[in-house]
């Protein structure tokens, strides 16, 4: 629930897996946009108590693109900001891409991410980064 005076999401602590009785005062969103098609649709939403951590996000990330394959999608890239959580979720999928294609005595693919035999490309969003580097900002 949106509280506008208090300026704060409440709700339960709810991942998509668990529940829990705590409140919570973030919300994620997961979003899907178009190549071809000029579109963009919420496809999954998350609750936390305070941010997401890495760990929990790349596994978040890979069950959403593991629906939207099952769905028929075909996933070539993610966007997000460059925040501390998401950097350790890209790069502890980026790592795990490593060992898979490692054990396959492959040479690793640089910066991809591999769901169910997809490779998929990590993007950091550009406007963000401008936003975050103008020096008004500084």
């Amino acid at each position: 629930m949106l509280h506008i005076t208090r300026e704060k999401i409440t709700s339960l602590v709810d991942n998509g897996q668990n529940r829990k009785t705590e409140f919570a005062d973030h919300a994620q969103v997961f979003m899907l946009r178009g190549l071809i098609y000029n579109y963009k649709q919420a496809i999954s939403y998350t609750f936390a108590s305070s941010a997401t951590k890495g760990p929990e996000r790349a596994q978040q990330i890979k069950d959403v693109i593991r629906g939207l394959q099952e769905s028929g999608f075909i996933v070539v890239a993610t966007v997000c900001d460059q925040g501390p959580n998401n950097r350790q979720a890209l790069k502890l999928l980026i790592n795990e891409n490593r060992g898979i294609y490692l054990r396959k005595g492959e040479e690793p693919k640089e910066n991809k991410i591999l769901i169910n035999g997809q490779e998929i490309v990590p993007l950091y969003d550009l406007m963000m980064m401008i936003l975050m580097t103008s020096p008004q900002r500084n």
